[in-house]
């Protein structure tokens, strides 16, 4: 369900920033579309970091989305 998801948030139009938190609280902010990449099968995802690192989720664990809130 998560790999769906963010995909649907991916392409939505006009994208919106949103977060994705693992079961162990780690969360990871996704600003813009290029910086996350799916697997193939849809089971990983990386999020690359704006400051040049990078988070790999195993998307069984993804807990939630979160969007981002407006300030």
């Amino acid at each position: 369900m998560a790999t769906e998801q963010i995909k649907e948030y991916l392409e939505g139009s006009p994208f919106q920033p949103f977060k994705i938190v693992s079961v162990d609280g780690h969360e990871v902010e996704v600003p813009h579309p290029d910086y996350v990449s799916i697997g193939p099968g849809g089971r990983t995802a990386v999020v690359w970091k704006s400051n040049g690192g990078f988070a790999v989720f195993d998307m069984a664990l993804v807990t939630r989305l979160e969007f981002a809130q407006p300030e």
